[in-house]
């Protein structure tokens, strides 16, 4: 067992695990936020701030996530990570949503 000098133990006294690991929980409960997906009106992407990054609902119940999205008549275009550019017919998409802050959510 190491032995150490009394005056290195009294500048930096030890601190039990638990409470460095209970303040670092805390700090990412409180930096953390819940979210939540609401759906967006075709009005939204067409407009001239629209979203973000929405999520696209397929007709084949898949999913896509789409960055920098615009409606372009009946089209829906944006980028897919991992799958360039894309373009989705309307009457081939459920829904679209985007996720927002759910502050009442939060615990």
């Amino acid at each position: 067992m190491v032995s150490y000098p009394t005056e290195v133990l009294m500048r930096h006294p030890p601190r039990p695990f638990g409470s460095s690991l209970a303040r670092a929980a805390a700090c990412l409960v409180l930096t953390s936020a819940c979210t939540t997906l609401r759906p967006v009106a075709l009005d939204e992407l067409r407009g001239p701030t629209p979203p973000d990054r929405v999520l696209v609902r397929l007709n084949d119940h898949s999913t896509l996530w789409l960055s920098a999205p615009k409606l372009v008549g009946d089209t829906l275009e944006g980028v897919a990570q991992g799958l360039g550019s894309q373009h989705i017919l309307l009457s081939d998409a459920m829904g679209v949503r985007e996720r927002e802050a759910a502050p009442g959510r939060t615990a």
